[in-house]
């Protein structure tokens, strides 16, 4: 693929190119006369912004790409839809007075940089048009908009106002952006939009149809009243349609009155889309504020970009931090004010253990009896008054590993995320661990932890877990934990997502004995989430300490979307 400064130079482009630095576009203008081939002879020529050139745009929709049709562009033949083929044959039979933008032919669609760069500026395109000019089809040629009598078009006009072309994605910005709006329609001239809109209620009366043309009419009409909003966009036209799923949200957000700065790439994946997209939104306050809405509303952005297109993340996931590292709430921190820090979202969390002992893998526990008898012996020493619940966790995690031909109960998954660090107060003094401290490496509370060094460092490794409720029992003893887990972590349960828990590592600040910087280091899934009786209670945990968890979007998407049953 091109870099922004290799730009791919095409026939018929070549001799027309845009220059990357300068606000440009190249215009079409059709010729009246065929070749000697019958093909149709368009011209294009570039004009910057700045020159104030007068031009028109075409709204249409593309359709079959299967079915092209040959036209001749600045000398070079040149394949266009049968769909643009038609229009083009139509203005050249009543030609404009001004040349005319056509997507298709003035965009070297084969240049991912330019069509980026042309797609960002799509909305001032439409903007500046002097006229924005519907094609809805050849189809419609045969509609006489002057007859009295109606009921001679209406089986024409009911295909119509049903007709694809209302509901494209591209199509609600060409027609919200517009400042003049004509319809190709019948065998006249083009009708001003609202005479057509007239048109089509006095031909639609008895229809209980009023879709098509009527919703981009009351977009239109209302476009001061909070309905462009980027958010109310993407719900109210989720059923848009598009042929790249990427359009669905880079064709509303130039529409939207709150999109500017998007970073619109179409050479990025469906996930890094939705990452952008969700970073973008929380950044400028845009995402519901209740966790439940913010998250039906991430999930709605992942189905308009294909859903299951873009992957889940299962098991135990291990997370990959990209430099450089963030910081969030720390006034000492030069870093406080970066943009994907202030991405961040939070989401309530409950506290159910801090990780005590780390010891081995799951097919490390299986393969070596001796490993499993220390990995025994370190549960009694930990839980000598709950041996029994101890032990019921242990064994049921043991017989979901032995009846099954992976020993390992849960896959492992890496993604990538930053690390956004947050500031919160120190919660478990007597358990933390400072490798970074030499002269107190880990609190008392870990010095004779057992901290088993792994042969097997690609798998989840088991872990047991410290925290006492108001009752004074451990609920949670025995998790999963990734393979990089550290003593001292805290295995958290994310409020609202039941079988989805976060691991959250914590280390001292460096300004103050009294706070730890933590950040979301990863997930955990619990002995009690593979049991088979799993009756505990998801609503409350009693004495859990809750507080805030902060993620970006990847490690978001991570925890909402991994699959059922695991983290």
């Amino acid at each position: 693929m091109a870099s922004e400064s290799e730009p791919i130079l095409m026939a018929p482009y070549a001799s027309r190119p845009l220059d990357a630095n300068t606000e440009s576009i190249r215009l079409v203008t059709i010729e009246p006369e065929l070749n000697q081939d019958g093909l149709l002879i368009c011209g294009l020529s570039t004009a910057t912004f700045a020159a104030r050139p007068a031009y028109e745009a075409l709204s249409y929709r593309w359709g079959d790409d299967s079915i092209n049709k040959k036209i001749v562009v600045d000398d070079v033949e040149f394949n266009v839809t049968e769909n643009l083929w038609g229009a083009l044959h139509h203005m050249r039979n009543k030609p404009r007075r001004v040349p005319i933008w056509i997507d298709a032919i003035s965009i070297n669609q084969h240049d991912i940089p330019e069509k980026n760069r042309q797609l960002r500026i799509m909305p001032h395109i439409y903007t500046r048009a002097s006229t924005v000019l519907v094609w809805l089809g050849a189809a419609y040629s045969a509609i006489d908009v002057n007859a009295d009598d109606h009921s001679g078009s209406e089986q024409l006009m009911n295909m119509m106002v049903t007709d694809g072309y209302w509901n494209r994605v591209w199509i609600l910005q060409e027609i919200g952006k517009a400042r003049k709006i004509q319809v190709c329609i019948g065998g006249g001239e083009a009708l001003d939009w609202n005479r057509f809109i007239r048109w089509v209620d006095c031909c639609s009366e008895r229809s209980m149809n009023r879709g098509g043309p009527f919703n981009l009419d009351h977009l239109q009409r209302n476009k001061y009243n909070g309905s462009r909003s980027l958010k109310r966009l993407l719900e109210t036209h989720a059923d848009a349609r598009c042929k790249d799923p990427r359009d669905k949200i880079c064709g509303l957000v130039g529409l939207s009155s709150d999109g500017h700065g998007f970073p619109m790439d179409y050479s990025k994946s469906l996930l890094d889309v939705w990452v952008d997209t969700v970073n973008f939104m929380s950044r400028r306050g845009l995402l519901p504020e209740s966790c439940a809405e913010r998250v039906a509303f991430c999930k709605l952005v992942r189905d308009l970009l294909g859903a299951d297109e873009l992957g889940t993340v299962g098991g135990v996931v291990q997370f990959h931090n990209r430099e450089p590292d963030y910081s969030l709430f720390d006034d000492y921190d030069s870093n406080e004010n970066d943009e994907m820090a202030r991405s961040a979202m939070s989401l309530p969390a409950d506290v159910l253990g801090v990780v005590n002992s780390l010891g081995p893998s799951a097919t490390e526990l299986i393969s070596s009896l001796d490993l499993t008898d220390k990995w025994e012996a370190e549960l009694q020493r930990l839980h000598p008054g709950e041996l029994d619940t101890a032990f019921q966790e242990h064994d049921a995690l043991m017989q979901c590993m032995l009846g099954s031909p992976n020993p390992q109960p849960a896959d492992l998954a890496s993604f990538d995320n930053h690390r956004i660090d947050f500031i919160g107060t120190e919660l478990f003094s007597y358990l933390s661990y400072y490798p970074d401290d030499e002269d107190q490496p880990m609190s008392p509370g870990l010095r004779e932890s057992w901290n088993h060094t792994t042969a097997t460092p690609e798998e989840p490794r088991l872990a047991i877990l410290r925290f006492r409720a108001l009752n004074g029992t451990t609920p949670f003893k025995i998790a999963l934990v990734p393979p990089r887990a550290q003593l001292g972590d805290m295995v958290c349960r994310i409020k609202g997502f039941p079988m989805k828990r976060v691991v959250v590592r914590h280390e001292r600040c460096a300004t103050s004995r009294v706070n730890t910087r933590m950040h979301v280091f990863g997930t955990a899934v619990l002995a009690r989430d593979v049991m088979a009786e799993t009756t505990w209670d998801e609503e409350e945990v009693q004495g859990a300490y809750g507080m805030n968890a902060l993620m970006d979007a990847r490690t978001f998407y991570a925890l909402v979307f991994g699959d059922e049953g695991t983290a």
